[in-house]
């Protein structure tokens, strides 16, 4: 039991890992395209990225046509990741905490302890996971906003006796967001996307249960 625990643990980190390297990439990628435009801008006399000026749509998995994974989904855990740096610059990680736990609660979900997330069947975790680049001194920001639902599954390329020791952390449910904000509307903007990215999951919840 404690072997499968530890396997599993660490299957979900991995999956993890991975979404955390390719969106550094990604913000390594806008941190150049700001810095350039902030070059272009100053020769030009202008003033280069204001907050919320990138083009974006947010992703979102599993893709339409597909069964929705969140049908009879009774209860998740919840795990908010927020880094210091934006901590120290006014975003309120508790603040934020209870903006998620609120709006999952009024969709119907519970919210699990980590007593009561061991002993569901599937573990389901509901991650929110915020990235960031700091520019400048706190002025600029480039932030990753990745909102997921994590559970266990079955691998189906394994035979029937095989599958139960083929049970792999996977991602159910994920969307992800990637803003600049500038540092006077940080809290209010990236408070304001995590509502709107966790509404996309409630949405989706609510569809699955009619």
């Amino acid at each position: 039991m404690y072997k499968r625990k530890c396997e599993i643990q660490t299957e979900r980190f991995t999956v993890k890992f991975i979404l955390r390297i390719i969106s550094f990439c990604m913000i390594l990628l806008l941190s150049f395209t700001y810095s350039c435009s902030v070059s272009s801008a100053a020769a030009s006399g202008g003033t280069g990225y204001n907050s919320g000026s990138l083009e974006h749509e947010p992703v979102i998995l599993p893709p339409q046509g597909q069964e929705n994974p969140l049908k009879d989904l009774q209860g998740v855990g919840l795990l908010i990741e927020i880094p210091e740096d934006l901590e120290r610059a006014g975003i309120d990680a508790n603040a934020i905490r209870r903006d998620v736990e609120f709006d999952l609660r009024m969709s119907g979900l519970r919210i699990l302890t980590e007593e009561q997330l061991q002993l569901t069947e599937g573990q389901p975790l509901f991650s929110v996971n915020i990235l960031n680049v700091t520019l400048g001194n706190y002025e600029q920001f480039i932030v990753n906003v990745e909102v997921g639902l994590y559970e266990q599954a079955i691998l189906l390329r394994r035979d029937m006796m095989q599958r139960r020791s083929g049970i792999v952390d996977g991602l159910t449910w994920f969307t992800q967001d990637i803003d600049f904000y500038d540092q006077f509307r940080l809290y209010t903007d990236l408070r304001q996307r995590v509502k709107e990215l966790v509404g996309l999951f409630v949405a989706e919840y609510k569809a699955a249960r009619r």
